[in-house]
């Protein structure tokens, strides 16, 4: 990809040589699109019972497009993205991941939970 990017702004988008990092330049958009989608559906996609959505996590998955001045455009965003073999925990390549993935996630929202207590 870095190879891609680096021949694309040499040969072809000349007028954005100014992006001196292509890579951060294109995440940090993609970061920022994140953020800004979980926080506008924050209090619909984390409404547990007495968890606090600061506390919470979920599992998705976005799909980007790249435009030709390095700007990025989220196509859409889905809870639980599948690869194959099916959705959610225990099934196919999502379940995989997600099996190897929960303890950890569940470790550092309990360590989080733990420090607001304290205050």
């Amino acid at each position: 990809f870095d190879l891609f990017l680096r021949s694309y702004l040499s040969e072809e988008a000349k007028h954005l040589h100014v992006i001196s990092d292509p890579r951060a330049h294109i995440t940090r958009q993609m970061k920022a699109a994140l953020a800004e989608v979980t926080a506008a559906f924050r209090n619909v996609a984390f409404s547990l019972d007495g968890i606090r959505a600061e506390n919470a996590f979920l599992h998705v998955g976005a799909d980007f497009l790249v435009d030709k001045d390095l700007r990025v455009w989220m196509l859409e965003m889905n809870a639980w993205p599948a690869a194959k073999g099916g959705v959610g925990p225990g099934v196919g390549i999502v379940g995989d991941h997600y099996n190897r993935m929960l303890p950890e996630m569940v470790d550092i929202v309990f360590e989080v939970y733990k420090k607001q207590l304290q205050g």
